[in-house]
């Protein structure tokens, strides 16, 4: 692939770039994706494991090997409550982190920008998604008497603050462009967001909902939607973000093999450990 110097000019005569774009972030999110499913769901069965509760680990689900009458207030409360608290501290982490290593990060700055949308996404969709259906974190407020008008509350402090994520955080997502361009202007700002963001996100949850038929999880797909709730003002807000001018040394991007095979792998075990289960306790 030849070097071009300009971004206008991948815009105008080379769509190769953003199928590129979109190949590469489509294996950045499953790797995320994966990623934070392994540190929520383990963080889960060892704080079960930490109260005597067994804990399988599926792809679909976490089955605790106790009765419902078996749960004490304490034990609920930590283990339905660590995953979003640990979701909520990696994507603050990992924001301070990217805000800190965006010029120089490279593609892999995409993973640590997935990680930040997913692990608030998961974080306020437990609290969204868990108070409506009274799954995971509805099980804290369950054993903390939380009425309705207060998990009313929760959910629309949750929605808003993604809503918030997404409008404040434009320009910073945006700034992921410099693995690919040297300048991006007009626009090619929206055409970027596109590829970068929106279209790899709804092929790799096409991707992961394929890898785990036959089981379809309506809470699993209601918390894989939060990240609509970061991308509509996302998209709506950084046709107005400034231009932004990163460098400029040319820019060659590039098709990794190793970043393909490694994603492959991690599909793979992912849906045979855990399509099997992995027991902890």
């Amino acid at each position: 692939m030849k070097i071009i110097r300009s971004s206008n000019e991948y815009y105008m005569s080379d769509s190769k770039v953003f199928l590129l774009i979109t190949f590469n972030s489509v294996l950045f999110y499953l790797l995320a994706y994966l990623s934070l499913f392994l540190i929520t769901r383990l963080s889960t069965a060892i704080s079960a494991y930490a109260f005597n509760i067994p804990a399988v680990i599926y792809y679909f689900d976490i089955d605790f090997m106790i009765n419902g009458h078996g749960w004490s207030p304490g034990a609920a409360i930590t283990v339905f409550g660590i995953a979003p608290l640990i979701s909520m501290i990696l994507g603050l982490s990992m924001l301070v982190l990217y805000i800190e290593i965006a010029g120089y990060a490279g593609r892999a700055a995409v993973f640590i920008i997935w990680l930040i949308i997913l692990s608030l996404g998961y974080c306020a969709g437990e609290l969204i998604m868990g108070t409506i259906l009274n799954r995971g974190f509805g099980n804290v407020m369950k054993y903390w008497y939380i009425l309705d008008t207060e998990r009313l509350l929760f959910v629309l402090i949750s929605a808003i603050v993604l809503v918030f994520t997404g409008t404040a955080l434009s320009r910073v997502f945006l700034w992921s462009a410099s693995a690919y361009f040297t300048e991006l202007t007009g626009r090619s700002k929206i055409k970027f967001a596109f590829c970068q963001f929106i279209l790899p996100y709804m092929i790799a949850t096409g991707i992961l909902q394929a890898c785990e038929l036959p089981h379809v999880s309506f809470y699993l797909c209601a918390l894989r939607s939060m990240p609509v709730l970061i991308f509509l003002p996302f998209i709506s807000f950084c046709g107005v973000v400034p231009d932004l001018v990163f460098t400029d040394t040319p820019v060659k991007p590039a098709f990794s093999k190793l970043l393909l095979a490694i994603t492959l792998l991690a599909l793979l075990g992912y849906r045979v450990v855990f399509g099997i289960g992995l027991r902890l306790g």
